[in-house]
């Protein structure tokens, strides 16, 4: 795993990110920083451990605890509008030991027995992720006030003198003794030259790409006169100066590369891998955090980003047709404000020429032309201010019929009959169909077997009676004045096409001879 890590500060380090390795830049880092950010004490937070930061740069790296409290408590009411207690300032260092951004220490040596529970006996010192980002934190913040201040014009005559330099300084090393005397310093300035050059170029590339990028933001937004002054100026600058500055220092960054990768390689090469020897012999508070880039691989890059259609050239191009986009935006506007200033001199003329007419004359046609509204005029028959006319034919309305709805439902249609509902049309079906199928002689019980099957309906018809005569008691077979009796015997009722249905045996008589219950 350590060595996967590595590998990302290495040469190899696409090699790495494709491992996986990219994921440890968060994975060893205090992800609390974001929940301290996102709080609403957030303000207390960072003063805090501002200060603390400040201590820390006067060499006093573990404050005591009332020290810290003295130093912002101040800070602290003025930015809250409110006293600052000893116990919210208390809940505050609590809260940032919970989070690991400070740490506590104990000075045993300042307590004065079992009993002693103040608090100036506690030091407390800063965790690196706190401590780092406290540091970026002030960097941003001063490049919000400063802003890029830099000129690119300058960091491609650096990269030039660097090249120079480094060269200067390979050819003063002796290969047959790197690490003696001179030859240890001269091994030292021409890395560090040559590191300097790998930085100058991010700087270039920074800052193209910052102004591309106000470029693009001026193209979708709404701009004052002075913003389309600052956006020429800096055009006019990178048209006329810049565009020159590249084409002639891309020339010599190319050839001193070129020279360097020739014959000087090897004993570049020589320099890093002597260094880095000396960086593992030497004490761990002396070594440098991360490894150092390898030369030919430094080198290639650098060729690549100069050369012609690399970054440099895809940069430029990019710059170029946003500054062709922003260029006709601002034509645009130009030839509107043409326009409109052509108007506005026009009616200053006319308005000229009222003022020289004589006090009787009134100019009538211009004045109505002037106030007339902006639409058009719909009125198809002439007039004017003698003659009228002609008043407009009266419209001619179709006749209006109301008629009655369509009804949806079916009306329905009566035949003074009783309204019999569908459980009494149930089960006076059900009457006719006993009647047909048995013969009832006084009370004596008829087996429900003998009935006569022609089709399924009739079996439908069986089982109607059971359910109505063994359901509710009989109740509802009692309405239509029968009643059915079961009997745990089973028997069976053959039908047409070989259906067949078995059942308890079942009787059912007619009650009060067929009178109504």
């Amino acid at each position: 795993m350590e060595t996967d890590i590595a590998k990302l500060f290495g040469p190899d380090y696409l090699e790495a990110f494709e491992n996986g390795a990219a994921s440890w830049l968060v994975k060893r880092r205090n992800r609390n920083l974001g929940a301290m950010m996102v709080s609403e004490h957030c303000v207390f937070y960072i003063q805090i451990l501002y200060r603390m930061l400040c201590f820390r740069r006067e060499h006093e790296l573990e404050p005591l605890n009332d020290d810290i409290f003295n130093a912002v408590a101040t800070v602290q009411e003025a930015a809250s509008g409110e006293e600052y207690s000893v116990e919210r300032f208390n809940r505050h260092m609590n809260q940032l030991i919970e989070w690991r951004l400070i740490r506590r220490r104990m000075e045993k040596e300042r307590l004065r027995g079992y009993r002693d529970v103040r608090r100036d006996k506690f030091r407390y010192s800063l965790e690196d992720d706190a401590m780092s980002f406290l540091i970026w934190l002030e960097e941003r913040l001063q490049q919000d006030i400063e802003g890029d201040s830099h000129d690119t014009r300058n960091l491609l005559d650096d990269v030039r003198m660097r090249l120079k330099e480094t060269a200067g300084e390979l050819d003063r090393i002796d290969a047959g003794m790197p690490g003696n005397g001179e030859n240890a310093t001269r091994i030292r300035s021409a890395l560090y030259y040559f590191g300097r050059i790998n930085d100058l170029t991010a700087g270039i590339s920074q800052r193209l790409i910052a102004l591309n990028s106000r470029l693009c933001a001026f193209l979708v937004s709404t701009y004052t006169l002075d913003e389309a002054r600052k956006v020429i100026d800096e055009l006019e600058l990178y048209l006329t100066s810049y565009l020159r500055e590249v084409l002639t220092a891309r020339t010599d960054i190319l050839s001193a590369l070129e020279e360097m990768s020739g014959h000087r390689a090897g004993i570049l090469e020589l320099c890093h891998n002597t260094l880095e020897a000396e960086e593992r012999k030497a004490g761990i508070l002396f070594r440098s955090r991360r490894k150092s880039e390898s030369p030919a691989l430094a080198l290639k890059r650098l060729t690549a980003f100069y050369d012609k259609g690399g970054q440099l050239d895809h940069l430029c191009h990019r710059i170029n047709d946003a500054s062709m986009k922003v260029w006709g935006k601002i034509s645009a506007h130009l030839r509107e404000l043409e326009r409109k200033n052509t108007r506005l001199d026009d009616l200053r003329a006319r308005i000229s020429e009222l003022v020289e007419l004589p006090e009787d004359r009134v100019p009538e046609d211009f004045m109505l032309e002037l106030l007339s509204p902006a639409q058009m005029l719909s009125d198809r028959n002439y007039w004017d201010e003698f003659e009228k006319a002609t008043p407009p034919q009266p419209r001619r309305e179709a006749e209006y019929r109301q008629e009655a709805p369509e009804p949806v439902l079916r009306i329905k249609s009566s035949k003074m009959e009783p309204v019999q509902s569908m459980e009494e049309s149930r089960l006076a079906e059900l009457q006719d169909w006993l009647k047909l199928k048995y013969r009832f002689n006084g009370q004596r019980r008829v087996d429900v077997a003998t009935a006569g099957i022609d089709s399924v309906e009739d079996f439908r018809r069986v089982l109607e009676v059971g359910k109505r005569g063994i359901l509710a008691r009989g109740r509802s077979l009692e309405k239509i004045n029968f009643e059915l009796k079961v009997d745990k015997k089973i028997c069976t009722l053959n039908g047409p096409d070989g259906c067949s249905l078995e059942f308890n045996k079942m009787s059912i008589r007619e009650l009060n001879d067929g009178k109504t219950a």
